[in-house]
């Protein structure tokens, strides 16, 4: 399989997403959070960690909505950059919860975001001792049928995934799903991408057309 490298495929794909048009991405929100639901159960104590949509993403604010009015087991939060708290060089990133996405601000890199200063914070040792189940939403820009994903180069997921699971190995109460969001021409099925060692795996894949849930094998395999 021909491997792509990440910096070749964020330019590729920011310019075939700069091309969509908003109706585009929100029908591909519509049809992402209807795939979605087939791996929320009502049942379930639920926390889904959500991404506020950013230059053509798929439209994750139906996502919201639908939890919001469908499963009153289900709570979200949503990632906020603190500019003033740097870790190895990098600004952090932490979940807040939300209940109300019309009081979202502007914020690292203009990317809406919940205010630090007015929102509960919610820990990770909160996540893994108070619910049953944990849906990471992930954006970014490539994801390949490794798991591999290509972000934008913060590495802020990558950082706090490690930091999810650093915890989670020690405190597994919760079951946790990292779940790739995208445009299905961004998932690539005819190579891999290029990966380092600090990058952290997806556990499925959700598009506007499938949902691909990731076997997490070698490429040499």
């Amino acid at each position: 399989m021909y491997g792509f490298k990440k910096k070749d495929l964020r330019n590729e794909m920011k310019n075939r997403r700069n091309s969509l048009s908003a109706n585009e991405t929100r029908k591909a929100g519509e049809c992402i959070c209807k795939r979605l639901q087939d791996i929320i159960l009502k049942d379930v104590n639920t926390l889904v960690l959500l991404f506020a949509s950013y230059n053509n993403e798929p439209d994750t604010y139906i996502i919201y909505e639908t939890l919001k009015e469908n499963y009153p087991l289900c709570d979200t939060a949503y990632p906020a950059v603190s500019k003033n708290n740097f870790k190895n060089g990098n600004p952090d990133m932490e979940f807040y919860r939300v209940n109300d996405i019309s009081k979202l601000i502007c914020g690292y890199k203009d990317i809406k975001e919940p205010d630090a200063k007015r929102c509960d914070i919610i820990t990770i040792n909160e996540m893994f001792s108070h619910y049953d189940k944990i849906i990471i939403l992930i954006p970014g820009l490539a994801f390949d049928v490794y798991g591999n994903r290509t972000g934008y180069g913060g590495g802020f997921y990558d950082r706090y995934l490690m930091r999810l699971f650093m915890y989670g190995g020690r405190n597994n109460h919760a079951d946790v799903l990292k779940t790739g969001i995208c445009h299905d021409f961004q998932y690539i099925d005819n190579g891999y991408i290029i990966s380092e060692a600090h990058d952290i795996k997806c556990d499925c894949i959700i598009t506007d057309k499938r949902i691909i849930y990731i076997k997490h094998y070698n490429k040499e395999a």
